[in-house]
Parts: structure tokens; C-alpha cells; sequence
């Protein structure tokens, strides 16, 4: 075996002195060789060791591709990348203990681009974006475009998609680099790797940057959205737009239309530290279902900036608009479940029962109708708003008349507690439906969540208020029927309002419409908000009541509120007055001109003496 040392002349020669000591230990006979280009032929089968800068050996590639060599990379300041791309040490001593161990790996390829061999990875497109600083990422977030590109691998599988950036290199480098995105194998040293980055918003955008910051070291299940990965011996990737692309090729910017990337093999054997490289796989693995495809959705993300937020996949769209028609239609399942649901609600209202009351509205399907209208809204879609309509307007009718119907028959004609409750809506009915709609909304575009929707459905009361205004009808009492639906008006306009805000954050509104579906929903937002308004400033006075009268202190009379109601416009409030002995007419008097002098003028009250013994 003949060994030659091949260095750099910049080197200083105590350093290439004590190398030398170190490789004659175990290579009795080391020739040295200072690096000029072209300047040494090899003998065949022998070992060169190289302690030349990246530059020199990307040079020397090319000259010794096919001279049968074994090639031990020393390190030192000026091959970075050198290092990196073989996954070797940075000490000369761990090198060299690596290159004596008896189950060595070697690579006998290198990966080039438009010819010129890489030491590391390629980077295609706009990679800057990705490194720059905090304020520079900033700057150019809201101005970014995907790129129209075409990737054709070795056997002829084309890839039209759009994209920020491409990295490519050999499969190794990007196991060791990459592993969120990589798999651990046994055959991973021979194909071309190239790693798709095209995120379909700002807002994946900055989580992209995020993840690359952190360089993620554990293994991914599944690849994140907008991450392609293919592999081949070769790649082809082209430009569809008139503007060239630019590629970093080993620290160093060009601009192509066209860049041909490939794996080409070596005579020479190179020592790597990659573990897992026994073998070499050539067959194709492409996994692009997770990248921009088709001509609309590659137009839209090349003619236009980045959407803030995500739009969903085609397979979403299409399984969430098949479950919100199907769940909206009036079959016969919905119309049972709507008339049982109606009836149950009535009579637990009539009862005072309120978990009979709760079971109705797990059973209510009128939900459905109402997201699905929500959804047809950001979509302007006419199909599902003309379905859902006719589902809420007919849900709506059958519930008014059946509740009437069963009011009039039934010998009660008081109200119990459960259906005074809701005759009194205020803003924070409002509020509660918001949030009901932003939980069901995710619920239906989620699956694994699906099971939740019996809690919102609980949560914001949608069929109780509906039933109550029936009874009103069938009373003949505007008042009931007035404040119950608006209640439900409250209910039914928040939930669609807050759902669908919540299905465009998750990518399924139409960007197009956007705005105006938005301003259609704040429309009816602010009708139903103004007499929610009124009722809710009653409330606030209720309150006040409560705290003046909790801190009336006399001697030994406590002060206990029953109820507070509204009666034609008035606050009745119902007080026990506790003594612990029976109050003269002047104590009353005195006690009852305190209490005026606390409230409005328009309060009355209905006060129960009672003496504690």
C-alpha cells in the first residue's frame, strides 16, 4: 500500500510536521505532496490523504474521478464543508482513529450541479429568506411569491408545482441534517435528496422559519404541510416563469433557468463518518402530496403573494362540504330528530326540568343547517346557502308551531323558572355563541373532535329558546315570544358569524370573498346586537342593585334579594327584610326611604318582613 499526504502550501509546516508523525505510527512510508492542480498521478489502489481547502477539492474531483484511490479528508480551518458533507470529526485524532477502525464506510459518489461537484447541499430560490434576521424576514414576508417550477426525475416523473425554495444534495447528508424530514436506513448513500419548501401562507411561513431554526433532530411521522421530498439519481428542475431562479452551489450565488442535478460515480473512495451506508438505493421515492398542484392552485400562489393564513386541501374541502350537505338535508332522520328534540323541550320547559331540557339539545340537528349556512357564506356558495336556508327556515316554522300547538293544549299557563331564563338575552348570550361557533365549526372540519359537538350543542341552547317562543304564540304573549327569539336570533347569528372566522383560519374560505361575506355577517351581527344591548344594560342595573343593597348595614336587620324581574319596564325586586324583633311603621318607613335613595327611581319592590327568633 502507498500513502501520499496532500496539503495545502499555506499550512505551517510544524503542523504538517506533527500530521506526518501521526500517519507514519501506523503508514511506515507517507509521501508528501504539496497541492498544485493536475500536478501528481496517483498509483493505483493507494490512499491519499488530503488536507486541502474546499475550493482545491472540488478541483480535485473532477481530475481523479476515475483513479482508482482510497481518500481520507484531514481537517482543518479551510474545508468546512468538506467535513460536513462526509460527516467527518474535526479533530485529526478522531479522524484518524475513524479511518482505523475495521467496519469503515465509504462513499464512492458525489452530487453535482450543472456540472460543478457539491459539497454539501444545493439551494434553489429564495433560501435567504429563511436565513435573514428577525426585522430583514420581516420586511420581505408580505411580498413573497412561490416560484412555477418543473422537477422531471431520472425515469420521467414530472412535478409541476410551486415553491419558495428547494435544498438538494445526496441522500446521507440530508439523513444526518434533516432528520425530522428523513427517515434512518441502511440505503441512503447513493440518490439525489432535494427537500421542497413551499408553504401556502405568511403564517406557515414564520412557523417554517421556526422549525429551521431549531433544526429539529428527531424523527418526523408524517411530513409538515407544504414539505415535499423527492429522490432519484438525477433531477431536472426548470423554471416556467421568465425570471431566472438562484442557486447557491457551495456557498456561491448563480442564476439558471434550467438546473441539473445528478449523482455521478468515482473510481475513488472517499471515508465518510455516515453509519449508514451500507448499501445503495436507486429506486424513486417521490412524496409531493403536501406541495402545491394543479394549474389553479400553481397560478394562484405564483400570481399572488402569500395568503396570510392557509388554505385547505382539496381533500378537505371535499370531505367537510360532503358531511355539512349531508348533516343540513331534511331527511327523515333529521326531521324525527327535530320534531322529538322540539317536543322534549317544550315539556321540560313546562316541567321546570332542566335535564330534559339538556337532552333536547343533544338531540336537536338544527346545528347543522347553521354551519352549513355559515360555511355557503364565506364561500358564496349558492348551493349550500339555498339548502341550509330552507333547512333553518322550515326547523324554525315546524318548532313554533309544534311548541304553540303543545302550549295550548297543555292546562299550564304560568312560566316556570326555565323558560324565564331565556326571556332575558344580553351580550353575554352573544358571546357564549361565538364561542360555541368556533368550537363547532372546528369540530365539523375535524373528525377526531367530532365527539365534542354534543357539548356545544349544550353549550349554546339553540332549540329551549325557539320552544319558549312558541309558547308565546300560543300564549298570545308578545313579550315571551319576542325575547325568546331574539335570544335565538342571538344564538343562531353568533354561531354562524364566529364559525365562519374560524373556517377561514383553517383555510376554507374563499379569498376571494372574503371581505364581503365579513361584512355581510357583521351586518347581522349588529342587528341582533343593538336590543341584546338594551337587555344587557338592565342586567348592569340589576347588578347595581344587588351591591347598593348589600351594603345597607343597620342594627341587627340583615337584607336578603328573593328575585329581580322586569315588569312593563320596571325592575321589581323582592326583599326580605330579617329583624330580630317586629319593626314600628317609622322603622319601616325610615328603612324604605333608605332603600329609594339606593336605586332609580323606577324600581319597586316587594318586601317580606320576617322576624328571627
Amino acid at each position: 500500500m502507498i500513502y501520499y499526504f496532500v496539503y495545502d502550501n499555506s499550512i505551517e509546516k510544524k503542523l504538517i510536521d506533527d500530521i506526518l508523525k501521526k500517519l507514519q505510527s501506523f503508514a511506515k512510508e507517507v509521501q508528501t505532496v504539496v497541492y498544485q492542480k493536475n500536478s501528481v498521478e496517483f498509483l493505483p489502489k493507494s490512499t491519499v490523504f488530503l488536507m486541502i481547502d474546499d475550493h482545491s477539492f472540488i478541483e480535485w474531483i473532477r481530475a481523479n474521478q476515475q483513479s482508482e484511490l482510497e481518500v481520507v479528508i484531514l481537517p482543518y480551518e479551510k474545508n468546512p464543508l468538506q467535513r460536513k458533507n462526509y460527516a467527518l470529526p474535526s479533530s485529526i485524532d478522531e479522524l484518524l482513529t475513524l479511518y482505523r477502525k475495521e467496519n469503515k464506510t465509504y462513499m464512492q459518489s458525489f452530487i453535482s450541479c450543472n456540472r460543478l461537484a457539491v459539497l454539501g447541499c444545493i439551494a434553489i430560490g429564495e433560501e435567504e429568506i429563511i436565513k435573514r434576521d428577525f426585522w430583514s424576514f420581516l420586511k420581505r414576508l408580505f411580498s413573497l411569491k412561490l416560484k412555477n417550477i418543473t422537477i422531471k426525475t431520472q425515469k420521467e416523473h414530472e412535478i409541476n408545482t410551486a415553491a419558495l425554495f428547494i435544498e438538494a444534495g445526496n441522500e446521507a447528508y440530508f439523513t444526518k441534517n434533516r432528520t425530522y424530514f428523513f427517515k434512518s436506513s441502511y440505503n441512503q448513500c447513493k440518490r439525489v435528496a432535494s427537500i421542497v419548501y413551499a408553504p401556502g401562507s405568511i403564517i406557515e411561513t414564520i412557523k417554517l422559519k421556526y422549525f429551521l431554526s431549531k433544526l429539529k433532530k428527531e424523527e418526523g411521522k408524517t411530513l409538515p404541510e407544504g414539505i415535499g421530498i423527492i429522490k432519484s439519481n438525477e433531477l431536472l428542475i426548470k423554471s416556467n416563469e421568465e425570471q431566472k431562479i438562484e442557486v447557491n452551489i457551495n456557498g456561491k450565488i448563480e442564476k439558471f433557468t434550467q438546473i441539473e442535478i445528478k449523482r455521478e460515480d468515482t473510481r475513488f473512495l472517499v471515508l465518510s463518518g455516515y453509519e449508514n451506508c451500507v448499501k445503495g438505493e436507486e429506486k424513486e421515492s417521490i412524496r409531493t402530496q403536501k406541495i402545491p398542484a394543479g394549474a389553479d392552485i400553481i397560478n394562484f400562489f405564483t400570481k399572488k403573494h402569500l395568503p396570510l393564513l392557509p388554505i385547505a386541501s382539496e381533500n378537505d374541502f371535499a370531505e367537510l362540504f360532503t358531511k355539512l350537505r349531508e348533516s343540513s338535508r331534511i331527511t327523515k332522520a333529521y326531521l324525527i330528530l327535530l320534531i322529538i328534540s322540539v317536543l322534549m323541550a317544550t315539556t321540560g320547559l313546562f316541567q321546570n326540568s332542566a335535564p330534559t331540557i339538556i337532552g333536547a339539545m343533544i338531540l336537536a340537528p338544527l346545528m347543522a343547517p347553521i354551519i352549513t349556512f355559515s360555511m355557503g357564506a364565506i364561500r358564496f356558495d349558492d348551493n349550500l346557502l339555498l339548502q341550509s336556508s330552507k333547512s333553518i327556515v322550515f326547523s324554525i316554522i315546524l318548532s313554533l308551531i309544534l311548541s304553540a300547538f303543545f302550549s295550548i293544549i297543555f292546562p299550564f299557563s304560568h312560566i316556570t323558572q326555565q323558560m324565564a331564563i331565556r326571556t332575558h338575552p344580553t351580550l353575554l348570550d352573544l358571546g357564549v355563541a361565538i364561542l360555541a361557533g368556533i368550537a363547532a365549526a372546528y369540530g365539523y372540519a375535524n373528525s377526531k373532535v367530532g365527539e365534542s359537538l354534543a357539548g356545544v350543542a349544550i353549550a349554546v341552547a339553540l332549540v329551549p329558546p325557539l320552544c319558549v317562543s312558541g309558547i308565546g304564540i300560543g300564549w298570545g304573549n308578545l313579550d315571551i315570544f319576542y325575547n325568546a327569539f331574539l335570544l335565538f336570533l342571538a344564538n343562531m347569528v353568533g354561531i354562524i358569524m364566529a364559525s365562519g372566522i374560524m373556517f377561514y383560519l383553517m383555510g376554507y374560505a374563499s379569498h376571494k370573498y372574503v371581505s364581503a361575506a365579513f361584512l355581510m355577517k357583521l351586518m347581522m351581527v349588529s342587528i341582533v346586537a343593538f336590543p341584546l344591548l338594551i337587555s344587557t344594560r338592565t342586567v348592569f342595573k340589576e347588578e347595581r342593585i344587588y351591591r347598593e343593597i348589600s351594603h345597607i348595614a343597620m342594627d341587627n336587620i340583615k337584607l336578603k334579594i328573593n328575585d329581580i324581574s322586569v315588569q312593563k319596564n320596571r325592575l321589581l325586586v323582592q326583599l326580605n327584610i330579617i329583624s330580630k324583633k317586629e319593626l314600628t311603621k317609622i322603622e319601616k318607613e325610615k328603612l324604605l326611604q333608605m332603600l329609594k335613595s339606593k336605586v332609580d327611581k323606577n324600581v319597586r319592590f316587594i318586601i317580606n318582613y320576617k322576624i328571627f327568633y
